[in-house]
């Protein structure tokens, strides 16, 4: 080490062998294909493992939208080239807060007007 180095560590550690791993929450942008008070359709740009439960936050009308999802299938998007190495992720919503229910009423009702 270079002389000008200044040990920061206020407890030593220990080399560890072997290997371990570590779940991190992901965060990811994606596109929100379709919409219903029972589910969603993703374009994601990552494979979700079915029964992963995720996050969706979003907005309609300019009021955010958080609802909770478990994703139930994922494939291989297929459609054009720009959907190269994206999935379709499937997800039921499992929990969604009153306004956030209004809120997606609300666009579903404008959307088939």
């Amino acid at each position: 080490m270079p002389e000008s180095f200044q040990e920061r560590r206020r407890m030593p550690r220990a080399t560890v062998a072997g290997g371990h791993a570590l779940q991190m929450p992901l965060s990811t942008t994606v596109q929100l294909v379709d919409i219903s008070l029972g589910g969603v359709l993703l374009s994601s740009p990552q494979a979700v493992e079915p029964g992963k439960r995720a996050t969706l936050q979003t907005s309609f009308g300019g009021q955010p939208v958080q609802a909770e999802l478990e994703v139930c299938r994922v494939s291989p998007e297929r459609a054009a080239a720009h959907a190269q190495g994206r999935f379709r992720v499937g997800a039921r919503l499992v929990a969604l807060g009153e306004a956030d229910r209004r809120a997606v009423q609300r666009f579903l009702k404008a959307d088939v007007s």
